[in-house]
This record gives C-alpha cells, sequence and structure tokens, in this order.
C-alpha cells in the first residue's frame, strides 16, 4: 500500500508552477523513502468545463489511502465521488491557486463561489501553497482553516551575465492572467530606451491569445525587440534566467509565483506586479509595483546603473527554504508515516552490505546447524538480500520463511527467489511486532540491517522467542556509531549528534536503540547462556561512487534536519553542511561502522 496517492490535474510533467510543486514533492519525498503514486486523470485540464466528471481510476483507490488532490482537480469531482473518498480514505487537498473562473463575481459572489465550488471544510486537511490564498479561503472555510507550505527553491551556483545589452525577461505562459498585453503597453511607452524582451511561456494553452499578444507587439512597433521562445525546459529556462538583466512579471493575480523565486536564488532581480511569493520581501532586489507604475520602474532600471548594481548584489541576503525543508514540512502536516523502504536505496546498498558483511560468520552460523538443508527463518527480508549473500556462498538445498512488512517489497522478491533454483520459500507479510505469530517451524533465524530500528522492549521480547526455540542467530549489519569522511568539515559533529539522535526514533517498534542494538543483543543473550560473536562489518564506499555519497550525505541532512529541533541546531548550518558535502562528491569518500553477530545455544 502507498504511503500516498497524488490525484493530478492529467499529465503531471507539465511545466506550470503547480506541476512544478507537485512534481518536485514527489521526488523528495521518494527519495526520503515514502512510497508515491502518482493517477493522472484525463481531462481537458487546460479548458475546464464546469460539468463534472466521474472518473473511474477513483474506484481502484484502497480503503485506508491518504490522498492529497490538487486543487485543479477537487471542484470538478462529483459530490458523491468526494464524500466517497472521504468515508474510505484520509483526504487533503493542495490548492496552489484559484482559477481564473472564480474572479468573475463581486467580493461576496466571489465567497459563496468558493465554497460551491471546493467544500474544503469537509476534507480531513487543506493545504495553500501562499499566505494569500491561505487567506482568502479561510474567510469560507472557518471550521476547517488551511496551513501554508510555499514552494522550495533550488541552491544555483550560476550568477546572470551581468551586460550592457538589456536583457528584460519574461517567464509565463502566455495566457490572459499572466498580462503581456499590459506588459507590452509598458514597454511601448520606454521604446526611445535600449532593450530586448525574451518571452519564455507557452503559446498554445490559449493560442488565440497568444496570437494576439504577437500581434500586439507588431502594432506597438516592439516586434524587432521582443522573442517569443515558447514553452522551454528546464535546462533552457536557466539558460535564460542567467543571460537576462531583470525579470518582468505582470500577472493580473498571482497566488504564489514560483518564478519570482527562482530568479531571484539565481541572484536576478525582479519587475513585479503583486504576488504571494513578495509578500514577505522588502529589498532593493524586489520592485513590486501596479500596472500603470510599471513603466516608469522599467525606465528607471534601464537608466540607472547604480540601481541595477544595488539590486544584484542585495539578492544575496534574500533566503528561501529548499524543496527538502519544504516537503517535510508538508508531510509532517498530512501524517505521513514512512512504512515502506525506497527499493532503490536498498539496490544501491547491496553490494556494500555483501562486501561488509563476515563470510567467517556465515559459516559458522551454516557449520553450527546440523542440518545442512536447514529451514531458515529471515526476518525483515526487504528485497532479499541477505538471501542473495548466502545463495553466492552457502551451495545447500535451503528451505526459507521470508518475513517482511511490506508487500512492495515482497513482491519483487518472490521473483527473485524463483531464480534461486536450489531453494524453496514461503513470504510471509506480517506486522514484526506480532512475533508470536512467527513461523515456528525453523532451524535458525537471520536477519539483516534491521535491529537498530526496534526498541528494548521488542528486542526484550525477541530474544525470548530465540531462546524458547533454542535458535541460532545471525544478526548482520547493525549500525555502531562509526561515520568516518575521508575530508573532514567543521560541522561533521553536528550531522553526527543529530544523525544519531534521529536514530532512536521510533519507527514502529517503540524508541528505537540506535547504535545500542549489538550491546544490548549481546547483554540480553549473554543472560540466558548463549554465546555471542561480534566483528566489525564496516561499509567502505569509494569517492567513485558518487551516487552512494551522494545518497548517504542526503540521508544524514534529512535525518539531522528532521533532528535539528529537539537538539537546538541551525536548520542553516545543516544545510551549509550537505551543500558543501555534494561540493565535494568525486573527491569525497566515506566509511560507515556495522557490527555482525552469531549467538547460538552454548
Amino acid at each position: 500500500m502507498s504511503d500516498l496517492i497524488l490525484l493530478s490535474p492529467g499529465d503531471p510533467s507539465q511545466r506550470t508552477g503547480g506541476y512544478i510543486y507537485n512534481a518536485r514533492m514527489v521526488a523528495e519525498w521518494q527519495s526520503s523513502g515514502y512510497a508515491i503514486d502518482v493517477i493522472a486523470l484525463d481531462n481537458n485540464w487546460t479548458q475546464l468545463s464546469p460539468k463534472c466528471r466521474h472518473f473511474s481510476e477513483l474506484n481502484d483507490i484502497p480503503k485506508g489511502s491518504v490522498i492529497l488532490v490538487d486543487g485543479l482537480v477537487w471542484p470538478y469531482l462529483e459530490h458523491n465521488q468526494r464524500t466517497t473518498l472521504l468515508r474510505s480514505c484520509r483526504v487533503w487537498v493542495l490548492m496552489h491557486s484559484l482559477t481564473d473562473s472564480d474572479f468573475k463575481s463581486d467580493s461576496n459572489g466571489l465567497i459563496q463561489s468558493l465554497k460551491r465550488s471546493y467544500e474544503l471544510d469537509i476534507v480531513d486537511g487543506w493545504c495553500a501553497t501562499s499566505d494569500h490564498t491561505m487567506r482568502l479561503l479561510n474567510q469560507c472555510y472557518p471550521s476547517n482553516p488551511g496551513h501554508v507550505v510555499v514552494p522550495g527553491t533550488d541552491v544555483i551556483d550560476d550568477s546572470p551575465v551581468v551586460t550592457d545589452r538589456h536583457i528584460l525577461l519574461s517567464v509565463a505562459h502566455v495566457i490572459p492572467r499572466k498580462g503581456h498585453d499590459r506588459l507590452l503597453q509598458s514597454l511601448a511607452d520606454v521604446i526611445d530606451l535600449d532593450w530586448e524582451l525574451r518571452i519564455v511561456g507557452s503559446l498554445t494553452r490559449d493560442p488565440s491569445w497568444a496570437q494576439s499578444i504577437q500581434q500586439l507587439a507588431k502594432t506597438l512597433g516592439l516586434a524587432d525587440r521582443i522573442v517569443f521562445l515558447g514553452e522551454c525546459d528546464a535546462d533552457s529556462v536557466h539558460y535564460e534566467f542567467c543571460q537576462a538583466d531583470v525579470l518582468l512579471h505582470s500577472a493580473l493575480f498571482e497566488s504564489y509565483g514560483m518564478v519570482l523565486t527562482e530568479a531571484l536564488s539565481r541572484g536576478l532581480p525582479v519587475i513585479s506586479t503583486p504576488a504571494g511569493a513578495l509578500d514577505t520581501i522588502s529589498s532593493p532586489a524586489v520592485s513590486i509595483v501596479q500596472n500603470n507604475a510599471m513603466a516608469d520602474e522599467i525606465r528607471k532600471w534601464l537608466k540607472d546603473s547604480q540601481l541595477r548594481r544595488i539590486a544584484r548584489e542585495a539578492t544575496r541576503s534574500i533566503d528561501f527554504p529548499d524543496w527538502n525543508t519544504q516537503s517535510r514540512k508538508l508531510a509532517d502536516l498530512m501524517g505521513l508515516k514512512r512504512t515502506h523502504f525506497d527499493v532503490d536505496w536498498l539496490r544501491l546498498r547491496e553490494p556494500y552490505d555483501h562486501a561488509a558483511r563476515s563470510d567467517h560468520l556465515l559459516h559458522s552460523f551454516f557449520d553450527y546447524l546440523s542440518n545442512r538443508n536447514s529451514h531458515l527463518l529471515d526476518l525483515a527480508t526487504g528485497t532479499g538480500s541477505s538471501i542473495q549473500y548466502v545463495y553466492d556462498r552457502i551451495p545447500n538445498a535451503l528451505e526459507w520463511s521470508l518475513v517482511d512488512y511490506d508487500p512492495k517489497l515482497l513482491n519483487p522478491l518472490r521473483q527473485r527467489m524463483l531464480k534461486m533454483s536450489h531453494y524453496r520459500f514461503a513470504t510471509f507479510q506480517m506486522d514484526l511486532n506480532n512475533m508470536e505469530t512467527l513461523p515456528k517451524e525453523c532451524d535458525g533465524v537471520m536477519t539483516q540491517a534491521f535491529l537498530d530500528l526496534v526498541s528494548f522492549d521488542w528486542l526484550n521480547r525477541f530474544v525470548t522467542i530465540i531462546v524458547e526455540n533454542n535458535w541460532p542467530l545471525l544478526a548482520s549489519l547493525t549500525v555502531n556509531g562509526k561515520i568516518e569522511w575521508s575530508i573532514h568539515d567543521g560541522s561533521d559533529h553536528l550531522i553526527y549528534r543529530a544523525f544519531t539522535h534521529h536514530q532512536t526514533w521510533d519507527h514502529g517498534f517503540g524508541e528505537a536503540l540506535g547504535t545500542n542494538a549489538v550491546s544490548t543483543l549481546t547483554d540480553l543473550l549473554g543472560s540466558y547462556d548463549y554465546k555471542v560473536d561480534c566483528v566489525d562489518s564496516d561499509w567502505v564506499v569509494p569517492a567513485e561512487d558518487t551516487d552512494m555519497i551522494r545518497f548517504m550525505i542526503m540521508g544524514m541532512y534529512t535525518a539531522a534536519s528532521d533532528a535539528s529541533d529537539a537538539l537546538s541546531i541551525s536548520i542553516t548550518d545543516i544545510t551549509e553542511w550537505r551543500d558543501r558535502r555534494l561540493k565535494q562528491l568525486g573527491q569525497l569518500s566515506l566509511v560507515v561502522g556495522h557490527f555482525d553477530l552469531f549467538a547460538r545455544p552454548i
């Protein structure tokens, strides 16, 4: 079962602010280990019809799911579809903005229209991407007020190329709400000055309007000054940001305006009509103007070199939250709980798991078993990495009981096991807290990279079952706290403190033992006259494996960020550590410490 299902209005890869926001959130959640399904609902979302549609895809959503519905979708679901979803699932609505049609009424009519359209008072929760939208909607739904999670921004190293060409940039689809008509009228008033305007944005979302804007450019005598680039990919947009002198934005209404923060984060000043992204910014880098004042502001910009210099320098002091921070904020609001391990992460780490594990303890474990064709229990089996490790080293015809909670891991595991021809196996999907229901017809137990996630109470119960059944135990790759980077960083101690604190959080089994797991397990088994052998099984990750190093950096960054409030550690220090480490990719190697443990009755 997915941790979250996102209902997208059509193709989720579209390049508008709302779709980009959704895609970045999904990418961050997936990299943090959440299982996310995106359901794209087919409809002509660029020219919405008020007629409601029945989307058959909704019938296949499992009961008990957490659903995040894009605010463009929610008004166009039938009322009975909404209530059906709410009866069986937990539903959140994500309000990027309001539709253009919402603003065709006066203020009283607008409130009544919003109440009929969105019904946000009946959902489990809702979130807006700007304060402006939240405040407006809160007037309609005072009994179920919303939250705000603004978009994140990327850390961009490139700065604009400073030239004397006066390249003006507009990044907005050519549709009525973006106000290109009034932008061109403003530019006609400064035709006596030297400038060029480059417009990045789709010309096909409203073709007749786009044609009228292109014709207006000719009518105003601006055609040779304006380049219509159409919709561009991310790299092309980045190039245009870097070549421009200033971003011009003339929207009639802009709930947030991600393009504004993208420009500022790249060191590009903006001249804009009011927008949610600019509400809390007071900086020489930002000029907020009403439409009738835009021409005057553009004229000042073009004529005053000192103003331009001050504005560019001022962009350096404006900070925006990153996407990882915002994705964690939204996940926390919705109460998401990670119930899955990321398959990509498990596959990425598998070679290091196999290289680190102790062959000596593995053979000692099988030497102890009197029956060479033993029946073994693999606990928290995941994708079967531990089974593959055994298969490559032990030729015996073994039988396995494979236990895990996550069906998304068990399904590919079955396919993997079928390739191991001399193994018999059965898979068991079960809550690992219910240890009393573990398969008992076994000769021994194995587990890998799991026991540091459990609590003392859980481990004590587990040891009791081990002893009652007189089982030997091979527990591999339990973390011991060693983290050694090849290049020292002054903030390593902060990250280590926050990271190890995060390892003690509840992962579904109570307060986790983390780095104390092996010593606790040794003491518990020793009290039952078990003999315990323990050896190091460290990962050694070379600098050339940049994918693994990047994953480790981001994993430690995420965990440390989550724990920062509890330890009063500055999130800025953690983020700057991440940025320094990412710049060292290709040069930075890492050792991560683990223990392998073999225990058997004396």
